[in-house]
């Protein structure tokens, strides 16, 4: 009678049109029936919000770290929420995580402000407020760095040894530029040193050199600002790694360069000195090419591009100068067929993500920070459980995975929000 129109067709959830005596439509039946958008919740039509609801639920307790939670057709809209895609944590005692919308979350030790605030420790997540988001963060003794989605660099935390790059050395508790307008594609923090990889393939490092860790060929000069060190020519750098005082980065062709402390020959240049005081190649394997990279206090590691995992350096220590693993050059692991995505190591621990995204650990273990449930040293990788992980982080004492659904899972005796043999859900941060 109506052309096919019904009630349930104009969006009402039932009622019968009529015809008013004027023959127009009369939808009162439909009204009284209600709709979504008439700013009345049915919950017998499935409705959970309408437009002028004011939510008593956050995105937290829905499970989610922040955001806004919203109404869509009626039902929750999460797309406002959002969770860590990427942790970090490099021989520190505390880690750093950022959202999809590049909020910036840390948790564990924060002496110098590192953590944002005040210097008393965070055992669950803190946000650190800033008027910038963040694309990437990473962590280093009492320093956090960050970088934006255009490539300016900042950092907070220990300034002493002018590692936060802004020209003096006052810690900093809110993130803070660093000098020069040079952007970066990645950046590392060690013990006194940050080091960055520009935009143009190009390593600047700023802080203390006393191992020449500035990569500038001098030992004992400071730079509190960033400084372009002795790049070998022609070569374009895309990932760079630190810990503790040296530093490992690899260029655009797969290859190795390292400098700065070697007692231990965790550059794996092959050289026998001390120091190496300008970026040098690794020894490299015949037909291998490296895809990731991580370097430790004595040690350093990589993953190949067929996914087989190479360490050099020494870690693992059995008796004073005596050690379960030693190499000046990189030696490959034996893992069997597994291969894996990711490395990260610190200490003298260290942590891979298979391809399938499980988690696998090895190392001295003192603290549990191998995550299998005891204190046994473990010299080859073995597997943690069956959950899988995308992103993965480890420092000193403790070691900290991100799993599928955004959430941090940590272990080790040191780990923030307590101790565990295995990893333990972390909680999700306080309500900001």
């Amino acid at each position: 009678a109506f052309g096919g129109i019904t009630c349930t067709s104009l969006g009402y959830y039932g009622g019968t049109l009529a015809c008013n005596a004027d023959c127009t439509l009369d939808f009162s039946d439909c009204i009284a029936e209600g709709e979504c958008g008439d700013g009345v919740i049915q919950s017998d039509h499935g409705e959970v919000c309408e437009y002028n609801t004011t939510f008593t639920q956050t995105c937290q307790d829905r499970g989610y770290w922040e955001g806004d939670l919203a109404c869509a057709s009626c039902r929750l809209d999460l797309e406002g929420c959002s969770d860590p895609v990427s942790i970090h944590n490099a021989g520190a005692h505390h880690i750093a995580a950022i959202t999809e919308d590049g909020k910036t979350f840390c948790w564990g030790d924060n002496y110098a402000g590192q953590c944002g605030g005040w210097t008393d420790p965070y055992s669950q997540p803190n946000h650190i407020p800033s008027s910038v988001a963040f694309s990437t963060i990473r962590t280093g003794f009492g320093v956090t760095c960050g970088l934006t989605t255009v490539g300016k660099a900042y950092c907070w935390g220990n300034g002493n040894d002018c590692q936060l790059g802004n020209g003096g050395t006052a810690d900093l508790r809110t993130p803070t530029a660093v000098s020069a307008s040079t952007r970066y594609r990645d950046l590392a923090s060690g013990i006194d040193t940050t080091c960055a990889i520009s935009t143009t393939g190009l390593i600047y490092c700023w802080g203390d050199s006393d191992d020449g860790e500035l990569g500038t060929g001098a030992q004992t000069a400071r730079s509190c600002v960033p400084t372009l060190a002795v790049n070998p020519a022609g070569v374009n750098f895309v990932r760079i790694a630190m810990s503790y005082m040296h530093t490992c980065a690899l260029d655009d062709q797969g290859r190795a360069w390292c400098w700065g402390e070697n007692f231990r020959s965790q550059t794996g240049t092959g050289i026998v000195e001390d120091h190496v005081l300008v970026p040098t190649m690794t020894v490299m394997p015949e037909g291998v090419s490296f895809q990731d990279i991580c370097a430790a206090d004595f040690h350093s590691c990589a993953l190949d591009t067929e996914g087989s995992i190479w360490c050099w350096g020494r870690y693992m220590m059995t008796s004073f100068y005596e050690y379960g693993f030693s190499s000046g050059t990189p030696v490959r692991l034996d893992t069997g067929t597994t291969t894996f995505s990711k490395i990260r190591c610190s200490g003298e621990n260290n942590c891979a993500l298979d391809a399938s995204g499980h988690l696998w650990c090895w190392g001295e273990n003192d603290d549990g920070e191998v995550g299998n449930g005891t204190y046994t040293r473990q010299p080859t990788p073995i597997r943690i459980g069956t959950r899988t992980y995308t992103d993965i982080a480890v420092g000193i004492q403790f070691a900290c995975a991100l799993d599928s659904s955004g959430y941090p899972w940590c272990w080790g005796s040191s780990q923030p929000g307590g101790y565990s043999l295995t990893p333990a859900a972390t909680c999700l941060p306080e309500t900001w």
